[in-house]
């Protein structure tokens, strides 16, 4: 049976895999990796999750979000 969406914070171990699919997506930057993003955080004194998308086990998308 198919599984719908699911949606989680990534451990930071999957961080490569984020930032594989950002390479493979034709609408991502490279202001999506999660170095760049990191970066941004500690230059802004602030924290990141990345929140990924899986469609049966397969990360498919997902979104930094601040805090």
């Amino acid at each position: 049976m198919k599984q719908g969406c699911v949606a989680r914070i990534l451990d930071r171990e999957e961080y490569p895999t984020w930032d594989s699919c950002v390479i493979e997506s034709s609408t991502a930057s490279p202001y999506h990796n999660s170095r760049y993003l990191d970066c941004l955080a500690s230059a802004t004194d602030a924290e990141f999750s990345l929140v990924g998308c899986f469609l049966e086990g397969h990360l498919v998308g997902g979104v930094p979000l601040y805090r």
